[in-house]
Parts: C-alpha cells; sequence; structure tokens
C-alpha cells in the first residue's frame, strides 16, 4: 500500500474517531457542569466530570484537523494526528480497565476496538515503505 492510501486510509479512521469523540463529549457536556451520573454497578467511581467533556471536545476537533492534514498529505496533520490518537488511546485504554472493572462487556468491547483503531491510525501513520534493492548488473 502506497503512502497516500496509507495517509487517506488513516484519515477516514480518524474521522470515525473524531465523530465518536465529538458525540461523547456533547453527552458530557449536556450534563451540565455536574458531570454524567456513574455506570450502574460503579457509583464508587463517579462518572465522566464535565472537563473530560471539554478535553474530548478539543480531542475531536484536534482529530478532524490531523484527518484534514493526512488527507492533503501535510507534515502537520501526521503529527496532530499521532498526538490525537495517543491521548485518545490512553483514555480509552482507562475506560477498558473501568469496562473490566464494572463487567460492562459491551462497553469493553467498544473501548478496545477504540483502542486499537487509534494504535491501528498510529502504525499507518508512521509506516514506512521500504527502499527497493538497487539492481546489480551481472557480466
Amino acid at each position: 500500500m502506497n503512502a497516500v492510501k496509507r495517509f487517506r486510509l488513516a484519515a477516514a479512521l480518524l474521522v470515525l474517531s473524531a465523530v465518536g469523540g465529538v458525540l461523547s463529549a456533547v453527552r458530557i457536556l449536556a450534563a451540565g457542569s455536574a458531570g454524567l451520573p456513574p455506570v450502574q454497578g460503579a457509583e464508587e467511581m463517579g462518572g465522566p466530570p464535565f472537563w473530560a467533556g471539554l478535553m474530548f471536545f478539543a480531542l475531536a476537533v484536534a482529530g478532524l484537523f490531523g484527518a484534514y492534514g493526512l488527507w492533503k498529505g501535510q507534515r502537520w496533520g501526521k503529527v496532530v494526528a499521532i498526538v490525537a490518537c495517543t491521548v485518545n488511546a490512553v483514555f480509552a485504554a482507562g475506560d477498558v480497565l473501568g469496562a473490566v472493572m464494572v463487567g460492562s462487556l459491551p462497553m469493553g468491547v467498544l473501548m478496545t476496538t477504540s483502542v486499537l483503531g487509534h494504535l491501528l491510525v498510529i502504525g499507518l501513520v508512521l509506516w514506512r515503505e521500504r527502499a527497493a534493492a538497487p539492481a546489480t548488473v551481472v557480466a
């Protein structure tokens, strides 16, 4: 797969991630300054706070900018995409742990898929093509 196709695939995955991030952020922000109520079975952990909604929204916007930069083949797009995916993957990994503690299989599967998707985007961006071996002339 050539670099243009890899970057376009990474951009498409990043847009999907950003849309999910916006939906998650809007849900948290709509709950107000108190944040969302805790997930059933995890009352002692509490729900996501308001600042998390702001952060997820900012990461989603950064992801959209990164996707645009990747689509256009810009170096800054690669940097923004890697940073946004790294931060998102760390938070999603924490949600995987939370899903295991609560015993929520659907949430665990969704967050594991999110972590793997972010790692895939990072891998697609960092993947380097091997240089072709020089042709040798045998006399």
